[in-house]
């Protein structure tokens, strides 16, 4: 039943190509444009203002990441002729469009004097209260003035929805930011001003927080595919250990994994430890999984039968994480950005390789 299933799911999403998971869409309240999803780190400042975390990235044009995924050096140095785009991954996956007229601090404050007013309106005509528009407000000026500081305002850039109705929505306001040692675009949204809309369906899922461990050609070698899913099954980390990583052998294995999930946490609450073998089997692709005291899952793709190399990929893998848990400028849940830990986990996955072609060659 369960082979059937992840048959079922590989087939829609192949002719569909989309991969099937929950998020959060916000859209433009007057524009309809969508401008963000909650797929990106975010918190709310004060009841009117959503930050979301974005970053920098260099990656094939068209391509969109759901968490904001920079594509590495190598891949772009293999001779391809295909282009490449860079900006920030937010504006990039929502096709936002920059508007440098709004660095005039004369243009801007127009608008927003129009945008309050439009906002104040709408809130009235849904019912609001004269103490939550008052509350709103007050708010909304403590945030402006912040953002008209001249030292401030300077460094900011200003994107717009890219419908055709993008003049009557809010503007998307970017400001860089030192965030765990690397500057970072913070990308501000007005929350009144926004549409929250849960999706079921969204476009492809690309790899977020991506590595990839070169093997060679030769008949020995295996493939493995390494994730982190958080409890609430958000893609925080994954590792390739293969010679293919083009975007279809890629979205097979995200797909696998992905309708994996159900019968491992099924597996997990039938036995008290966290190592759980084999718990199924999709065409060559074997999946092993370890699950954490919290609930994060470890799922291991493997086309090898390597239970003690598997095991131990795992444990070396579990340590680290809970470094990185313990550290006071990581929050659980949040993709894994650490180069340390991505380093690392290369190393093992090497290792975990070079230990299934060792067993291979011996045994024959």
């Amino acid at each position: 039943l369960y082979v059937f299933q992840l048959f079922i799911v590989f087939e829609v999403a192949r002719s569909l190509s989309v991969l099937f998971c929950k998020m959060i869409i916000y859209r433009d309240l007057f524009s309809g444009d969508e401008l963000c999803s909650d797929t990106f780190p975010m918190k709310l400042v004060n009841d009117v203002v959503f930050e979301f975390t974005g970053k920098h990235v260099v990656r094939k044009l068209g391509e969109v990441t759901l968490e904001g995924a920079n594509p590495s050096a190598e891949e772009f140095d293999e001779g391809t002729e295909e282009q490449l785009e860079s900006g920030i991954d937010i504006v990039l996956n929502h096709q936002l469009m920059e508007m440098p007229m709004y660095q005039d601090i004369k243009i801007f404050k127009d608008w927003i004097k129009e945008y309050m007013k439009k906002l104040v309106e709408k809130m009235k005509s849904d019912g609001e209260s004269e103490e939550s528009i008052s509350k709103f407000k007050k708010n909304m000026q403590e945030y402006v003035t912040s953002l008209l500081k001249k030292d401030r305002f300077k460094e900011l850039q200003f994107f717009s929805g890219p419908g055709d109705n993008a003049a009557d929505g809010q503007l998307a306001i970017v400001e860089y930011r030192q965030v765990s040692d690397t500057e970072q675009p913070i990308v501000m949204l007005i929350k009144q001003g926004l549409i929250v809309e849960k999706c079921e369906v969204t476009r492809v899922f690309m790899p977020t927080t991506h590595c990839d461990v070169s093997v060679n050609n030769s008949s020995t070698a295996k493939e493995y595919y390494f994730a982190i899913v958080d409890m609430n099954d958000r893609l925080m980390f994954e590792l390739n250990i293969s010679k293919k990583n083009d975007f279809d052998s890629m979205l097979l294995k995200q797909l696998i994994a992905h309708a994996s999930l159900d019968i491992v946490d099924e597996a997990a609450a039938e036995q008290s430890h966290m190592m759980i073998k084999q718990v199924e089997k999709y065409n060559e692709w074997n999946i092993s999984a370890f699950v954490t005291s919290s609930g994060v899952r470890f799922l291991m793709l493997h086309t090898a039968k390597n239970d003690e190399g598997i095991k131990n990929f795992f444990i070396e893998i579990y340590e680290m994480y809970i470094k990185l848990a313990m550290n006071p400028f990581h929050r659980i849940g949040e993709k894994i950005e650490s180069p340390a830990f991505h380093k690392r986990a290369q190393l093992y996955g090497k290792k975990l390789h070079s230990q299934c072609c060792v067993t291979r060659i011996n045994s024959q």
